[in-house]
């Protein structure tokens, strides 16, 4: 009796759906403790040290995309091809540097065509700008434990649904149920929030001219749509305009905010992510030929409402001194 639970524990362990899952699981409380380090630095005002922890996480993200999220794509028994390739060489460590090299390179044979190139960096836009995004709100709140902690969970969590999205698309080669592109549709949207709120945060921080603001806001923008219209496998001339076109009404709005906000980056980042949500939302259903009145109704009403939480909540009279 005992065998066979045993056995069908390993089989379920084996599964993989379950290898997808811890995988995921591991990555992402990593990410939270690094995370919570990071918290920690700030709290005591090790800056460098921050930012040097923020860089090698992020480069450990990279690799772990590029390692086992690209597993119908890599060489096969890469490390054997490149010591057959150099066995007549003499040992030494040149040698193990030489079938190192062609190792490497055997492995990520892929990235030398456009095609994977392309559709690798594609989905790194989202997680590379909700990450920095964390770091970002992080910077901006140094000494605040607990909201540092509602960061710390909420981007830990954003970045799993990314994972787990990314996680389907390269091993399995699926395309994302309904539930879980909606959720990525509302990452997107959570991950403009917090891309346009810390890009003002810093922008006063660091006294940076608020026509910078403008365009980052503006290439932000048309990169979070971009991606969003390539993980539909929308990408087309005209849909490139309805980017272009979006990227235009965010940056205008966003010179408008530049003008009119003083203190609360919060705020306005939310009224640009409203302003973002509604758009995107009636150019994605105007795109897929389902955009009817109700659709268009529902998307303007949400924004009414964050439009009018907006401007109950912020004192567009208060001034930083």
């Amino acid at each position: 009796m005992q065998i066979r639970i045993s056995m069908r524990l390993d089989q379920k362990i084996a599964s993989i759906e379950t290898r997808k899952l811890i995988i995921v699981l591991i990555v992402s409380i990593s990410n939270f403790v690094v995370f919570e380090i990071m918290s920690f630095l700030l709290g005591i005002n090790a800056v460098s040290g921050f930012l040097l922890v923020a860089i090698v996480l992020y480069l450990h993200l990279k690799v772990k995309f590029s390692f086992i999220f690209d597993l119908n794509l890599k060489g096969a028994k890469s490390w054997e091809r490149s010591t057959e390739f150099h066995k007549s060489h003499p040992s030494g460590v040149l040698t193990w540097f030489r079938i190192f090299g062609k190792a490497l390179s055997l492995r990520f044979h892929y990235l030398y065509t456009w095609k994977h190139w392309r559709h690798f960096q594609n989905y790194l836009i989202l997680p590379g700008i909700l990450y920095w995004g964390i770091v970002a709100l992080l910077f901006l709140n140094p000494f605040d434990f607990w909201r540092k902690q509602l960061i710390i969970i909420a981007g830990s969590l954003l970045l799993m649904v990314v994972i787990w999205f990314l996680k389907m698309i390269f091993t399995d080669y699926k395309k994302a149920s309904i539930r879980l592109n909606y959720m990525m549709f509302s990452t997107t949207i959570i991950t403009a929030f917090i891309a346009y709120s810390t890009s003002l945060g810093l922008s006063w921080y660091f006294g940076i001219e608020s026509s910078l603001f403008v365009l980052f806001v503006g290439m932000v923008s048309f990169l979070l749509f971009y991606q969003s219209l390539f993980h539909s496998d929308l990408v087309t001339l005209q849909t490139i305009g309805l980017v272009l076109l979006g990227a235009v009404v965010i940056s205008v709005s966003a010179f408008v905010v530049s003008e009119l906000w003083t203190v609360n980056f919060y705020t306005a980042g939310l009224l640009l992510a409203g302003i973002a949500y509604s758009y995107w939302g009636m150019a994605m259903l105007h795109i897929q030929k389902k955009l009817f009145w109700r659709g268009a109704f529902e998307l303007v009403l949400i924004f009414l409402v964050v439009l009018f939480f907006v401007l109950a909540t912020t004192n567009f009279g208060a001034r930083i001194g």
